[in-house]
């Protein structure tokens, strides 16, 4: 081999070198760019449904950022809301401890069961037809989870269970009109008032999970924001649902504020903003007296 074809060897071999290099240099970036488009068709529904803006959307921070604004408000508008008579109870539930002439309680045991059922079968009929589905377990629903007796003890009792019913029917009726497209889970709030020794008003109220979109879930915000809603908010969280339509997870605590109804006897209320043992324990309400 001469000096010529050794040069043109010497170049062949550098150009072939060259070539193998951006060979392996384009098949590492190949690689590299498979695997972000992976990962891009991953994230992307997640983006879309989270924070990606348009008709139907709007950044999750943001719904993060209303909810809070919505609490710091309803905080600092609590006193005010809770000094005023909100809403009323039916004139037998406040009465349900009054004795008549003949020394009976006003409102007895069947009387209490059949109230309860004609709320909640309305209740349950009213979801079903506009599609939210089958509700969950109601507080006191049955005969059996109504206080038996005829003692004063068991007659408020009975009234307490009832103005819970009438609390749970108010703001689940509340929810179902706002869009609820269903009610995963519905637990009743332990009973508050302003004053332990010689309380002005009742608060009841229940802990709701529900499924919103979007555009209903914002206009739920919206109402439960104004003094005429009649509802105290006392706490909320939201989440994002898997399916294909943007949902929210809405877990909501509400309370409505009664008058405090003649011949109750206070004992056993905690004054609002004391917890009581068992919600200290467990961080929930639980149910009240049966």
């Amino acid at each position: 081999m001469d000096a010529v074809q050794k040069e043109w060897a010497l170049w062949g071999g550098g150009a072939l070198l060259l070539v193998i290099i951006l060979a392996v240099l384009t098949s590492s970036y190949r690689q590299r760019v498979v695997a972000a488009n992976s990962v891009i068709d991953r994230v992307l529904p997640s983006y879309q449904l989270h924070y990606a803006t348009g008709s139907d959307h709007a950044p999750f921070s943001e719904v993060q950022a209303a909810m809070q604004a919505l609490r710091d408000d309803q905080e600092s508008a609590r006193r005010e809301v809770e000094a005023v008579v909100l809403s009323s109870l039916p004139r037998r539930v406040i009465d349900a401890v009054r004795s008549s002439s003949s020394g009976r309680a006003a409102v007895s045991y069947s009387q209490v069961v059949d109230e309860i059922d004609n709320r909640y079968r309305s209740l349950r009929a009213k979801a079903r037809r506009l599609n939210v589905g089958d509700l969950p377990p109601l507080p006191y629903e049955g005969a059996d989870a109504v206080s038996r007796g005829d003692d004063q003890e068991h007659e408020q009792a009975r009234s307490q269970q009832l103005a819970q019913v009438n609390a749970t029917q108010t703001l689940v009726d509340l929810l179902i009109d706002h869009g609820a497209l269903a009610v995963r889970s519905i637990e009743p709030l332990s009973p508050s008032v302003d004053a332990a020794d010689a309380p002005s008003y009742l608060a009841m109220g229940v802990r709701i999970q529900a499924s919103f979109d979007y555009a209903n879930y914002d206009r739920l915000l919206a109402h439960l924001a104004t003094p005429q809603s009649q509802v105290v908010v006392e706490d909320i969280a939201v989440a994002p649902e898997r399916g294909t339509e943007p949902r929210f997870a809405l877990t909501i605590g509400l309370r409505t504020v009664v008058p405090w109804p003649e011949r109750w006897a206070s004992q056993g209320f905690q004054a609002a903003g004391e917890p009581s043992a068992g919600e200290r324990a467990s961080g929930r309400g639980g149910r009240g007296r049966r």
